[in-house]
């Protein structure tokens, strides 16, 4: 299995080396430029991490169908904070009911909304790597009396 087709906008953005036209696919379906929408069953919390996200993004970036897989990195955000509160107030290892030392069950919650985060993060491109290859060039205006003087 081979690496996943990166879609023709974000080829544009990251000014792509790849020039041939076949890259370029003009026939990729458009999603509609709808708002992003939280539910109204958002705790106060997730709320935040929702809004916090969104004004951290470019504008445009998620579109409606993006919502639900954008709503599970805000659960996974939410509880691994809940997680990391719930384990400042705990030790690091809990004794099981036969007696062994194990690991708090705070720490593999914590552990597994991480990863899931960091998948959505790539997914996105929320993470420093996955920006690396964004290009935006700043539009610079000719002064027509620039022949002038050079």
């Amino acid at each position: 299995m081979g690496r996943r087709t990166k879609p023709t906008h974000l080829k544009r953005i990251e000014n792509s080396r790849d020039r041939r036209p076949q890259a370029l696919r003009n026939g990729e379906p458009r999603l509609a430029n709808d708002p992003l929408v939280p539910p109204e069953w958002l705790t106060r919390a997730q709320l935040e991490i929702w809004e916090h996200g969104l004004a951290s993004l470019p504008p445009g970036l998620f579109k409606a169908a993006d919502r639900e897989l954008y709503l599970s990195w805000v659960f996974a955000v939410d509880l691994r904070n809940q997680a990391a509160q719930k384990l400042t107030n705990s030790s690091l290892l809990v004794r099981s009911a036969t007696g062994n030392i194990a690991l708090s069950p705070y720490q593999r919650m914590l552990n597994q909304q991480t990863v899931i985060m960091k998948s959505l993060c790539a997914e996105f491109g929320f993470s420093p790597a996955a920006r690396t290859g964004i290009v935006i060039t700043e539009e610079v205006e000719e002064d027509p009396t620039d022949r002038f003087f050079s």
